[in-house]
């Protein structure tokens, strides 16, 4: 399936949650969509984060991951989901999750020895770094939340920590659309 890769496609706020999101709808099993379904798939979304990705510099590229890393990648996006995902909903982190991650963590930065750094790794680091800083300060924990309209999860890097939809343009949009049509349903019914 073709599709455009746009900024939207990275608000998670961090590399790690970005990748997580390729799947879009994960909670519909009925409606959900891999965006990295194929080996083939990698090229475009590495050639995409290097240009929209939060966490990279200006200018920085990331290599894409060799056919022979895809079912590593993936594998790495699931731990990926499983571990930041029970934390949006726990509100702390748990070692049943974080174990897996770290074991799968290793397993993808050991085949790493070259700059820059290819996107599989970049995204190990990423979901490592952001681990270690919850571990740091379990309160970081709070600002791991899950998109209220896609369900995709996102860093909430506000100062008040209010941030609820993925994409205020996106999800934000549809979600108060959703509302003013059902009022205005409700009107028209009375």
């Amino acid at each position: 399936m073709n599709f455009e890769w746009t900024q939207h496609r990275f608000s998670g706020g961090v590399l790690a949650f970005d990748a997580a999101n390729t799947v879009v709808l994960r909670h519909d099993p009925d409606k959900r969509i891999d965006r990295i379904a194929t080996p083939a798939d990698l090229a475009g979304f590495a050639l995409a984060a290097s240009r929209f990705c939060h966490e990279t510099e200006p200018g920085a590229s990331f290599l894409p991951c060799p056919t022979t890393a895809f079912t590593d990648f993936v594998e790495m996006r699931e731990r990926i989901d499983t571990h930041f995902r029970a934390i949006a909903v726990s509100g702390k982190s748990g070692l049943e999750t974080l174990a897996p991650l770290i074991s799968q963590a290793g397993l993808v930065l050991e085949k790493e020895d070259v700059e820059p750094l290819r996107l599989d790794a970049a995204m190990a680091l990423s979901a490592m770094r952001l681990a270690m800083e919850i571990s740091a300060s379990p309160a970081l924990a709070a600002r791991v939340k899950l998109c209220a309209n896609c369900g995709w999860l996102l860093l909430d890097k506000s100062r008040n920590r209010s941030r609820t939809w993925c994409d205020m343009a996106v999800c934000g949009n549809r979600e108060k659309a959703k509302r003013h049509y059902y009022r205005s349903q409700r009107g028209a019914n009375t």
